[in-house]
């Protein structure tokens, strides 16, 4: 029955003895609706963290980088995502990939419309190489090992 808005997200849910019983994810200025991840969840989050482990969807330390943005998830064709940005000496720059060229596959993941990239990247480790296949403006399909970066983004 806790209240919670916009802004107590992260922060204990009391129970009535002052004991934490969650922890706020969520709250709605409109309805006055609170939401919360119980405490032996976040305890468990928490501890994952400290072991320096991945497990799950819990991501500890950096993940992969290859240095583009890419268009939204209507492309052009039923496979590839068309790059829109690329990192000046990042690792996508240095193998060749520019601004218009669309990614095909990313190691052994085509990618297709359904596909997000973003994922398919940080799901692997800085310092690793990948096979990254695209097709550049000019309609031509080029491939090259690329070893990741790490993202400056967790």
């Amino acid at each position: 029955s806790a209240a919670a808005v916009p802004g107590d997200s992260g922060g204990p849910m009391f129970d009535s003895q002052d004991e934490v019983t969650g922890m706020t994810t969520a709250g709605s200025t409109d309805e006055g609706d609170s939401y919360a991840v119980p405490i032996a969840t976040a305890l468990a989050v928490v501890q994952q963290i400290e072991s320096g482990q991945d497990a799950g969807t819990v991501r500890v330390g950096p993940a992969g980088y290859l240095g583009v943005e890419v268009g939204s998830t209507s492309y052009t064709g039923a496979q590839g995502a068309t790059v829109t940005r690329v990192v000046p000496d990042g690792p996508a720059d240095k193998a060749g990939i520019t601004t218009g060229s669309k990614l095909i596959k990313v190691g052994d993941t085509a990618i297709t419309e359904n596909i997000n990239v973003a994922n398919v990247i940080r799901a692997l480790e800085p310092g690793q190489q990948v096979v990254i296949e695209w097709v550049t403006r000019s309609n031509q399909t080029r491939s090259a090992t690329v070893t990741l970066g790490s993202s400056p983004v967790n």
